[in-house]
């Protein structure tokens, strides 16, 4: 068996590395399936979700204006459930003012949710994601996965728990 040269390991590893990022790279997308938007020089892509009540929103409506955070989530897990007190701490804490939550639900349906949100008296925005098409696109591969958004628009944190110190980074 031939051996590659250590640069030529080097750069096999470095090609075969950009090429996977590259497949990671959020895409624009929009909830018809058609492209919308670029990914930003921040990292994120813009999409607009229903709320349980039908409500269209759009992150691009809050980036600039506050730091996202973006929550994705399921009513059937459990680490999800046990953040809900957090993120209304969040949601009404001394960072409201400064911080905006879009809680993304993982491909459940809009009256699941809508109950769910009302049991547990959740004031933050919830926002379905029925097919996973924006989960996909962020490239989520477990749930909970929380996605700090700052006010210039820049992915700040990424990871399946909350920042231990959010304000940091706001």
């Amino acid at each position: 068996m031939k051996r590659l040269p250590k640069t030529g390991v080097a750069a096999l590893i470095v090609g075969v590395a950009g090429v996977a990022g590259l497949a990671m790279l959020p895409r624009a997308i929009s909830t018809s399936g058609a492209p919308s938007v670029a990914v930003t020089p921040g990292g994120w892509t813009d999409f607009t979700l229903e709320t349980p009540a039908g409500e269209q929103v759009s992150l691009n409506r809050y980036v600039g204006k506050k730091a996202v955070l973006l929550a994705f989530w399921a009513t059937w897990c459990p680490h999800c459930n046990a953040t809900i007190l957090d993120l209304k701490a969040l949601h009404s804490g001394p960072l409201s003012g400064r911080l905006k939550i879009l809680a993304v639900d993982w491909k459940e349906s809009r009256g699941k949710v809508a109950s769910f949100a009302a049991a547990k008296e959740i004031p933050y925005t919830v926002l379905l994601d029925t097919e996973g098409r924006i989960s996909r696109i962020y490239g989520i591969v477990g749930i909970p996965t929380y996605i700090l958004i700052d006010r210039e628009g820049k992915v700040v944190y990424r990871d399946n728990a909350l920042p231990p110190s959010i304000e940091k980074y706001l």
